[in-house]
């Protein structure tokens, strides 16, 4: 029948074994963390994380009075406000999920793989 080169099969054969050698229970929670979020993701994990602070820092400025106009101050409580709902809704769109679609897709590669032979 049809056989498929040899280069693709090794490659996809390197790229798991080398997935699977690291060994995942030895790391620490903020490693695992880093781990997950080291893609695009990350840079949108990292700026939802910042909207975050900034946000809770301009509440916080306004609620104790740093900012005198009391019209000011409520508008940049409403901005603060409106900037923590969208980075806690960005980080939890961009947040890998551990069991995802690309796990899924890596096991069942990898699956397949070792039933070929």
């Amino acid at each position: 029948m049809f056989e498929e080169p040899k280069e693709k099969s090794s490659h996809l054969r390197e790229d798991l074994t080398y997935k699977d050698q690291r060994a995942p229970s030895s790391r620490s929670s903020i490693s695992n963390f880093m781990e997950r979020i080291h893609s695009l993701n990350g840079l949108y994990v990292a700026s939802s994380l910042l909207q975050l602070f900034f946000g809770a820092c301009v509440v916080a400025l306004s609620l104790l009075q740093s900012i005198k106009p009391m019209w000011l101050a409520t508008v940049m409580t409403i901005l603060g406000s409106l900037s923590i709902i969208s980075g806690l809704t960005v980080f939890f769109n961009a947040y890998p999920k551990k069991g995802g679609y690309h796990a899924l897709l890596h096991k069942s590669i990898k699956r397949v793989i070792e039933n070929q032979n």
